[in-house]
C-alpha cells in the first residue's frame, strides 16, 4: 500500500525527474517480484510465511511490494506477519517508523529482541508454522554476493528458507521505486544516512556531506551532526538526502567500523 509520507512516515523531499527507460527497469523489476511471490505461494501455505522488518529503506521497499502483491491476489494484509527485532540502540525515528508502517498497513506485527538468530529461535518456538521468511537483501550487501533468491538458512541457524525478492534491485532501483509509488520511508534518509544500522555504528555519510552556504551567518557554520539534528543552525540540512548519493558502492560509508 503506497501512498503519502505522514510525520512519521517521511514524504519525499526534492523528488527527482525518472527517465522513461528507468521507469521501465523498476516496472520490470517489480513484475519479477510479484513473480517470485506467486513461486512463494506455489511452494508455502501463505500461513508459513513471515517478513522481517528493521525500517530500512530495502525492507520499506519489500514490505511495499508484497502488501500490494496481496492486496491483487486477495489475501489480508495480516495473514504474513511482520518481525522486528526491538534494540535498546535504535534511532528513535527507526522505532516509529516501524509503528507507522504497522498501522499504515495494516499487518500483524511480531517482536523480540536480541539478534536476529535468536529471534527466529525464539520465533519458531512460539510459532513453529513458519517455514519461510522474506528478508530484504540485495546482492551488494555484506555477505551476499552469493545468496540465491530461495536460500535455506546455515547449518546453526534455526531450519528455514530465506526467501530474497529484491536481491538484484540495485541501491538505486530502491529509490526509485520509493519516488515512483511514494512510499512512506524513514525521516533519517532526508538527512544523508544511506544505510542505517544502530546509533552506536551509524553516522550520515559523508559523501552527502553539504558545504556550509554562504547565507548561513558565522554564528551558523557549526553543524550538528547527531541523530535527530543533521542540521546547520540556520535550519538548513547539513547532508543532501539518500537518493543524491552518486555512487552505490559508497552505500555504507557512514557505517562505523567495529573494533
Amino acid at each position: 500500500m503506497s501512498g503519502s509520507g505522514t510525520a512519521n512516515g517521511s514524504c519525499l523531499q526534492g523528488r527527482p525527474e525518472i527517465p522513461v527507460v528507468v521507469r521501465e527497469r523498476i516496472e520490470q523489476l517489480q513484475e519479477e517480484t510479484f513473480e517470485f511471490f506467486g513461486e512463494t505461494l506455489r511452494l508455502y501455505g501463505v500461513e508459513e510465511l513471515l517478513l522481517c522488518f528493521n525500517g530500512g529503506k530495502d525492507c520499506t521497499v519489500l514490505l511495499d511490494l508484497l502488501m500490494r502483491y496481496l492486496r491483487e491476489v486477495g489475501i489480508g494484509s495480516r495473514n504474513i506477519p511482520m518481525l522486528h527485532i526491538k534494540s535498546g540502540d535504535s534511532f528513535p525515528e527507526i522505532d516509529d517508523f516501524v509503528e507507522h508502517c504497522k498501522h499504515h498497513y495494516q499487518v500483524k506485527m511480531i517482536e523480540y529482541e536480541g539478534s536476529l538468530k535468536a529471534a527466529l529461535t525464539h520465533m519458531q518456538a512460539d510459532m513453529p508454522r513458519i517455514k519461510a521468511v522474506f528478508v530484504g537483501s540485495r546482492n551488494t550487501d555484506p555477505y551476499c554476493q552469493h545468496l540465491a533468491s530461495m536460500q535455506p538458512t546455515d547449518s546453526d541457524w534455526p531450519p528455514m528458507m530465506r526467501l530474497n525478492p529484491i536481491l538484484k534491485w540495485s541501491y538505486h532501483d530502491i529509490w526509485h521505486y520509493i519516488h515512483l509509488h511514494n512510499v512512506p520511508y524513514c525521516s533519517l534518509y532526508n538527512r544523508g544516512y544511506t544505510s542505517v544500522g544502530n546509533r552506536s555504528n551509524t553516522s550520515p555519510n559523508p559523501h552527502l556531506k553539504r558545504h556550509i552556504s554562504p547565507n548561513c551567518d558565522s554564528a551558523s557554520s557549526s553543524v550538528s551532526v547527531s541523530a535527530s539534528e543533521c542540521v546547520c543552525v540556520c535550519g538548513c540540512s547539513a547532508y543532501k538526502p539518500a537518493w543524491e548519493l552518486e555512487d552505490p558502492t559508497l552505500e555504507r560509508a557512514g557505517r562505523l567500523s567495529q573494533k
